[in-house]
């Protein structure tokens, strides 16, 4: 709104600062540049349609990105009419996000839910934008199956991959997955290009005038051996260097230019957020790769055989179960802070109302100390037993785990020596005869100050621990955990 509001004042500066005749020439500049790059785009949709023309003859509809576009839409509607904000960590994990804590301990169905949340609408429309113009072109190219394949396996990967790297960031977005279908649409451009820029050093009439480049659905086109492209049958009949070398349709250079940027706004955008590691991503890009090379070598006019496409999944599945084996059982450790936390005000709580009671006559110092030994410490002993037992605590947590280690050791001895200090504040001073009541006297007052200098050593002990632990946990409570 303020952008709008912004280009709406400069408009009417401009227009209060040109002359009618100035207004007039603009006007009729935009005017041509609108219609010539009317013309342009009209050109290009004319040169491109025998191309698309047989994309539309090899696979008449397209089911499976339609499919993926509106599941990702569906998702992130039913996210946005839920009751948490789309970016708070408990949404996203209710939604089925990638956590390592949460999806190494037996929710492993989070490296694929995760494809499918997002928390912004622009992130979604770059994702799915991409996803729209490369992956309509691929299902149509190379098949239903594989394209769905590679968009899960990139997907799968980029996940498992995200975990390797980041196990406690939660991670979100399509943009592993549809980075695999970038990878699978280089597997069928790269080897293309390179055999028409050997096939036109080599042979010049493959050339056409209007691009510069081969055209493999002109009259010239010796990829068919009708000698010309017909729209009923598009694919024409092919000869036996297109079965054995070339896709059936190979992509003009001019529909890869039209690609080119949604394809650099999608990279730039996705490397340079967090949703997901940029390793990660790259990842979604060398599996794209492989599985182009192992599902699309013999792609010509029908679709990759369903049984290389099983086989290749089943290899795939079975890549992930390894790579995942080592990560298994990643420790979270948000409970235990959390618990911490509750202990202290539980503990303190309960300490400071028996302590008013003490103030009111109604318990003595040492049922206080009693209190102290058998509620306060066994509920810090408890957590100390829980925090020696976690494993697998991810390195970026294993200072907070420390901190929570040093604060229950330094909350206990506290604790404990506040229950010696009260004891000791109550213990009287056994006051011996003597040879005169003179010399009784002082070495009484003498025994009382050594006593009470020595309670008071042990209640600043008590709040030197104290105030350690308790900076300890304020480092606990700062720390973000998601």
């Amino acid at each position: 709104m303020t952008m709008l509001i912004l280009l709406v004042a400069v408009l009417g500066l401009g227009y209060r600062c040109t002359t009618p005749q100035d207004r007039e020439r603009i006007l009729e500049t935009i005017k041509t540049t609108l219609t010539h790059a009317k013309k342009i785009a009209a050109q290009k949709r004319q040169e491109s349609q025998p191309f698309r023309t047989a994309l539309r003859a090899r696979t008449p509809r397209v089911i499976v990105v339609p499919a993926l576009i509106a599941l990702n839409v569906t998702i992130f509607v039913l996210m946005l009419r839920g009751d948490g904000a789309l970016s708070d960590p408990e949404t996203l994990l209710g939604w089925g996000a990638n956590f390592g804590p949460r999806t190494t301990n037996l929710e492993w169905w989070r490296l694929v839910t995760s494809m499918f949340v997002h928390t912004g609408l622009f992130q979604l429309a770059i994702n799915l934008a991409a996803l729209a113009q490369v992956g309509l072109i691929l299902e149509r190219l190379v098949g239903r199956t594989v394209v769905i394949g590679v968009y899960l396996a990139a997907g799968l990967f980029a996940s498992l991959l995200g975990l390797w790297s980041s196990p406690v960031a939660i991670q979100y977005g399509a943009s592993g997955a549809v980075f695999g279908l970038y990878g699978l649409l280089g597997t069928t451009v790269i080897p293309d290009l390179l055999r028409r820029r050997t096939k036109v050093d080599s042979d010049a009439p493959y050339e056409t005038a209007s691009t510069g480049a081969m055209n493999p659905y002109s009259a010239t086109n010796s990829y068919a051996s009708t000698g010309a492209f017909n729209v009923a049958n598009p694919l024409g009949s092919v000869n036996s260097f297109a079965l054995t070398n070339l896709p059936a349709v190979p992509i003009p250079l001019m529909v890869l230019k039209r690609l080119a940027p949604m394809a650099l706004l999608f990279f730039l955008y996705n490397l340079a957020s967090d949703t997901l590691p940029v390793t990660a991503e790259l990842a979604g890009v060398l599996v794209g790769l492989a599985g182009g090379l192992a599902l699309t070598k013999a792609v010509n006019a029908v679709e990759s055989p369903m049984r290389r496409v099983a086989w290749t999944l089943a290899a795939t599945f079975i890549i992930a179960v390894v790579s995942a084996v080592p990560i298994r059982g990643i420790a979270d450790i948000r409970p235990e802070m959390t618990h911490l936390v509750a202990i202290e005000d539980q503990t303190t709580h309960t300490y400071q109302r028996a302590a008013d009671e003490v103030k009111r006559g109604r318990m003595t110092a040492e049922g206080l100390a009693r209190l102290i030994d058998e509620k306060i410490v066994p509920e810090l002993q408890t957590a100390d037993s829980r925090l020696k037992a976690l494993e697998h605590v991810p390195s970026e947590h294993q200072p907070l785990v420390d901190d929570a280690k040093e604060y229950v050791r330094l909350r206990s001895d506290s604790w404990r020596l506040k229950a010696e200090g009260l004891r000791k504040a109550v213990a009287p001073t056994v006051r011996k005869s003597t040879r005169t009541e003179l010399e009784s006297d002082a070495s009484w007052r003498l025994r009382t100050e050594s006593q009470y200098r020595t309670n008071m050593t042990t209640f600043a002990k008590a709040e030197g621990a104290e105030r350690s632990s308790l900076a300890a946990l304020e480092r606990i409570k700062a720390a973000d955990l998601k």
